[in-house]
């Protein structure tokens, strides 16, 4: 699959910490959306895949009726269209072939470098 991917982080309502002047919901959700970026990478993913890792804390609720609700603190994981890429990211955005993914992931790998 060719398709970039974009990763995010969220979190419940509940304030994280000393959220005025220390960590944040916003740093837990964006350090979420890294973690994952993190295993799927060290899983044999290419970096070329990725097409955006953000932390959205508490501004996108899966259920906001319960905004504390344990099923707001989780990643998502969203394959992008070619059309979702040039949207997020901007006209412009090279192709990633399925040839340079395998060259990237072999690069990866290679107890040379």
């Amino acid at each position: 699959m060719e398709n970039r991917i974009s990763l995010a982080g969220h979190t419940d309502a509940a304030p994280y910490g000393n959220s005025d002047r220390g960590y944040s919901n916003w740093e837990l959700s964006a350090d979420r959306a890294n973690a994952s970026r993190r295993e799927l990478v060290s899983a044999g993913m290419p970096d070329a895949k990725l097409g955006r890792v953000v932390g959205l804390a508490a501004s996108d609720l899966l259920e906001p009726d319960n905004p504390r609700a344990p099923a707001n603190r989780r990643i998502t994981i969203t394959v992008l269209t070619r059309e979702a890429e040039e949207r997020l990211m901007g006209k412009g955005i090279p192709t990633v072939t399925s040839t340079e993914l395998m060259e990237e992931k072999q690069e990866n790998v290679d107890p040379a470098r």
